[in-house]
């Protein structure tokens, strides 16, 4: 899938309704498509789209059925993108926050990998989320279960696709826990795998390596199998 970006110079006054963007791939005039409701700013950003070329028209709605004269623009739809990750809050008792930053409706595919080694004393297992209130998602993952006296590997992937909203920044939250009565060796790290489907483009930072991991001093309940969960 890919991204258009249109960007306009803004009318003065404020047209009374914003501005009609109508737009349609290059090759299929016939397909063409309504921004509703009327955008108010510049540019606007569609995404999850097929094509790579698209043209159209963006006209000052001034109210009472009246628009001002169309401009027409052709612009190519990325398959890429720039995005960047930053640490926010320190890290709390295995509770940790980040920083994704794009460009406002990019779809960046987000992943926390969870890897290490656990010496069971009691019952042990791992479980991580990763999260979000703007926009809202939860991804979840937990591991099974390891008996006391083995040495075991442990590994854990949760992926989520991520629409970057208004303000260009979404906060990630992540709670990743080793459920053992001792300490386990456990790393974890989020690193953005695409930004629309492609490559990411930034020269910024990408991805972090140390991504905040806790103990809750017991084994508690055992879930019994492996699993992940995201898209």
């Amino acid at each position: 899938m890919a991204t258009l970006s249109i960007a306009f110079p803004l009318a003065t006054p404020t047209p009374q309704a914003g501005y009609r963007v109508i737009y349609w791939p290059t090759d299929s005039p016939s397909s063409s498509n309504v921004i509703t409701p009327n955008p108010t700013t510049s540019p606007v950003v569609i995404s999850n789209l097929n094509a790579t070329s698209y043209s159209g028209t963006v006209e000052a709605s001034c109210g009472g059925g009246n628009y001002s004269a169309p401009v027409s623009f052709t612009a190519a739809a990325a398959a890429s993108g720039a995005a960047t990750l930053a640490t926010g809050t320190t890290c709390s008792s295995g509770v940790g926050n980040y920083n994704l930053t794009g460009t406002v409706g990019h779809i960046v595919r987000v992943r926390l990998s969870i890897s290490g080694l656990v010496n069971p004393t009691s019952t042990a297992w791992v479980n991580a989320v990763m999260g979000s209130s703007n926009p809202t998602f939860t991804a979840y993952g937990t591991t099974g279960c390891f008996e006391p006296g083995f040495n075991s590997g442990v590994s854990l992937e949760l992926f989520k696709n991520i629409t970057i909203p208004t303000g260009g920044v979404v906060n990630i939250n992540t709670s990743i826990f080793a459920n053992n009565s001792t300490s386990s060796m456990i790393s974890a790290s989020l690193t953005i795998m695409t930004v629309n489907g492609g490559n990411n483009t930034s020269t910024g930072n990408t991805q972090i390596n140390s991504v905040c991991v806790g103990n809750s001093s017991t084994g508690g309940f055992c879930p019994g199998v492996s699993y992940t969960m995201g898209d």
